[in-house]
């Protein structure tokens, strides 16, 4: 899908993180993630990530394909065995 501008918006407060990239720095495309505390001290890290106007079917499914990889890759590392 190329090279892409990230920008990142975090409030550790609140546990959002959230990310906007586009290949023009103009921050087209969100992904919104947050980061929650459960009573039982797990921590739940979840995303949302939407099919943006003019985006094909194909290429959100390329798009989706990367952050799935991406939260199995995170997952990998914060997992208990």
């Amino acid at each position: 899908m190329g090279e892409m501008i990230v920008d990142v918006s975090v409030d550790e407060a609140t546990g959002v993180i959230d990310f906007f990239a586009s290949p023009d720095g103009q921050a087209d495309i969100p992904l919104a993630t947050r980061v929650l505390s459960l009573p039982n001290g797990q921590t739940v890290y979840m995303a949302a990530f939407f099919q943006e106007p003019g985006i094909s079917d194909e290429v959100y499914q390329q798009q989706l394909g990367s952050i799935r990889k991406e939260m199995d890759n995170l997952k990998s590392l914060f997992s208990q065995a």
